[in-house]
């Protein structure tokens, strides 16, 4: 556990610091939408539709919205693995 520790301390001491690490985490943000095809589209319709609108609980926009949110979400995990089965084939 102490090894854990001390190998994410000098992680961060690498990384926390550095002016560039923001760029390499919005590189690898947007490698990984382009790769896995956009599925934050699935689940930004609902999620921004609940914030801007805040539909009344229990009405059929509130109803909507959340299973368009649970839709992408089984569409992420079901794609993720297919993907690696496909990987775990070559």
């Amino acid at each position: 556990m102490d090894a854990l520790g001390s190998l994410l301390d000098s992680l961060d001491g690498m990384l926390g610091g550095s002016p560039w690490f923001p760029y390499v985490l919005l590189g690898v943000g947007l490698f990984f939408t382009i790769y896995l095809k956009f599925p934050q589209i699935l689940v930004l319709g609902g999620f921004l539709y609940i914030y801007w609108q805040q539909p009344d609980p229990n009405s059929f926009e509130m109803i909507a919205s959340k299973s368009v949110i649970g839709i992408g979400a089984v569409w992420y995990l079901i794609n993720r693995v297919i993907l690696v089965i496909l990987k775990k084939k070559k």
